[in-house]
């Protein structure tokens, strides 16, 4: 949400018809969309692995120098 809104000025540029309720239909899109598609990345994580999932999914990767460099 703190780097978001730098881009917004540049999107609402790009609607054809930056009007209210398109930028706003923008916004609910973009949100709906990020949503679903977080949603679906944890149920499959969680069909996957099942009860092996923490309440910290950073907790539950390997203790190595590469697994912690790439948090």
């Amino acid at each position: 949400a703190f780097t978001c809104h730098q881009n917004f000025p540049c999107l609402v540029n790009e609607l054809e018809r930056p009007t209210r309720p398109r930028i706003l239909s923008a916004i609910g899109w973009a949100a709906g969309v990020a949503c679903l598609t977080n949603l679906i990345i944890g149920e499959a994580a969680y069909a996957a692995y099942g009860s092996m999932i923490g309440p910290d999914i950073l907790a539950t990767f390997p203790r190595s120098t590469l697994s912690t460099v790439l948090r």
